[in-house]
């Protein structure tokens, strides 16, 4: 009684107060993936990938084998951003992102978390290795959450397309005439999380705060 449906033009929510209560003002994110869900073999583990690769994004369903493993993601480069969720547990939300002076493939943080970037619990999640351009690496990590045997997952990955979408990172100065990052485009919506120390996960976007210069447009991922 959430989302009911996914549409072809929008979604339809049901009366559940999450996401409909009376008289409350919600916002919602939405990537276009693609119309269908296909079988992919390229990973020693097979996957069901939904992708739309002229916007550089997929999502991949995924049962864990345990160990290290690769999955097929569909894109048609190396993917710079993974979400990733584990749907038969309540482990929380591995995020893994690259970048000149981001995390790398060697770390990770909670979406639902403060923490700053940190190694896995047992095994690092994402193996220690990059993605290619057709595959990611998990490697089972029982704290994390991340590839057990029979455990059901979900990814989203997202890789940089000129004049659409940038992932990437900078380096803060502490003055309130701040560092500008170039992206190349005005962006709609900007996600941001210190990785090296603990701190809240920022959410902006220009539906709910056009200017995007009032305290008042923050919302943040790991808060309630």
């Amino acid at each position: 009684n959430n989302i009911q449906s996914f549409d072809s033009d929008g979604f339809t929510l049901g009366a559940d107060g999450t996401s409909n209560y009376s008289n409350t003002t919600y916002a919602a994110w939405c990537w276009k993936a693609g119309n269908t869900w296909q079988s992919n073999i390229d990973g020693t583990i097979p996957s069901l990938t939904n992708t739309n690769t002229a916007n550089g994004f997929s999502i991949v369903k995924w049962t864990g084998a345990g160990g290290t493993s690769t999955l097929g993601h569909g894109l048609s480069a190396a993917p710079e951003l993974i979400i990733n969720k584990r749907l038969s547990g309540s482990n929380s939300w591995d995020f893994w992102v690259t970048g000149a002076t981001a995390i790398g493939w060697d770390k990770f943080l909670g979406l639902n978390r403060t923490d700053a970037e940190a190694d896995g619990f047992n095994n690092t999640p994402f193996g220690d290795t990059a993605p290619t351009s057709t595959v990611f690496t998990v490697d089972s990590d029982s704290g994390a959450g991340i590839g057990g045997s029979g455990d059901e997952f979900i990814s989203y990955c997202w890789h940089s397309v000129t004049g659409y979408s940038k992932i990437g990172s900078f380096t803060g100065n502490g003055s309130a005439d701040g560092p500008e990052v170039t992206l190349g485009f005005a962006p709609a919506f900007v996600l941001i999380k210190s990785s090296s120390q603990a701190d809240d996960w920022t959410i902006y976007d220009n539906t709910r705060q056009p200017s995007f210069q009032s305290a008042r447009g923050i919302i943040y991922a790991n808060q309630n």
